[in-house]
């Protein structure tokens, strides 16, 4: 994924941006969709079931609860 860390700078700052600055974004994102998918499947088949679990649970927590870091503690 390293090699893809240009465009994915250049894609966060928007996607129109990134293509007019000679980004091919659908290329890109294919990339990343089926390096994502080999790197899940890799840490799942090491670690097992309970790997791919810690892959996952922390991104539905934050689907449910937002992205707010501060709003997740309780307070002191």
């Amino acid at each position: 994924m390293l090699p893809l860390g240009r465009a994915l700078n250049l894609i966060s700052l928007g996607e129109q941006t990134a293509q007019s600055l000679g980004v091919d974004v659908r290329r890109v994102r294919r990339q990343l969709i089926v390096l994502s998918t080999l790197l899940t499947a890799l840490a799942t088949s090491v670690a097992g079931v309970i790997g791919f679990v810690g892959l996952v649970v922390p991104h539905l927590l934050r689907l449910l609860l937002g992205p707010d870091h501060a709003g997740s503690c309780p307070p002191r």
